[in-house]
């Protein structure tokens, strides 16, 4: 085995900065990759929670990974990485976070290069403004975010569907901005959750008793790939483990 300065097992860990994070690659092997995404903020309905991904990745001594962990919002803005704008007294939708093998900054700029992206978890929408018992946000991804359904002014309770792998999340009604690739949707409702971004974000809530859905995790170019839904409160993580060395 080619000599290394570190051990098999040793960790790389991520907190949110706002901004992307370099890895240079120290010793050629095999590395997991993990990250999380954001939460959405509760503001009265419950919190859609981040979302999980992992894989593994043959990587090359100096070989760089870019990271941008996704923030949770305390105010209307959108968390940072692509979390919807949540409307009046409602709350930003959570940031995805993501790993790529170049540095174009937040997953949206990813659009045209999207080859480059290695790893997403989606984040979660933020819930409703203190109106209703149903308004939680939808959890971050996985294939599909989570979905929301709500009390709303309407009679039949609207439904928010999560971002999914190809498309962003969908309404039952019409005040948002739609989501789209690596962010949720913006609340047009008065103090309703923004949406959750991811691969794919989420969509908003609307009107008072809206919630935002999730966004959508993904997977690519890592082996031994696996999601799940709903897993991580507060801002997004990331982490990168030495998990063998090679000759």
């Amino acid at each position: 085995t080619a000599f290394c300065a570190y051990n098999v097992g040793q960790t790389w860990n991520y907190g949110y900065t706002g901004g992307v994070q370099s890895f240079s690659v120290p010793c050629t092997g095999t590395y997991q990759l993990e990250v999380w995404g954001a939460s959405g903020q509760p503001n009265g309905g419950g919190a859609g929670l981040g979302g999980y991904s992992k894989g593994t990745k043959q990587l090359s001594t100096d070989t760089a990974i870019y990271t941008v962990v996704g923030g949770t919002s305390s105010s209307s803005a959108g968390g940072y990485n692509g979390g919807g704008v949540g409307g009046g007294n409602g709350k930003g939708g959570g940031g995805a976070t993501h790993m790529a093998v170049t540095n174009r900054g937040v997953l949206s700029n990813y659009s045209s290069y999207r080859g480059e992206i290695l790893l997403v978890a989606g984040g979660g929408g933020s819930g409703n403004y203190g109106y209703g018992t149903s308004g939680t946000g939808g959890s971050g991804g996985g294939m599909t975010g989570g979905s929301t359904i709500y009390s709303d002014d309407d009679s039949n309770p609207p439904m928010n569907t999560g971002g999914t792998q190809v498309s962003g999340g969908t309404c039952t009604n019409y005040r948002y901005t739609g989501a789209g690739f690596g962010y949720g949707a913006q609340t047009g409702g008065n103090s309703a959750g923004g949406g959750g971004g991811g691969w794919y974000g989420g969509t908003s809530g609307d009107g008072y008793w809206g919630a935002g859905s999730g966004g959508s995790g993904y997977i690519g170019g890592v082996s031994n790939g696996s999601m799940q839904n709903g897993v991580r409160s507060g801002n997004g993580y990331a982490r990168i483990t030495l998990t063998s060395l090679s000759n």
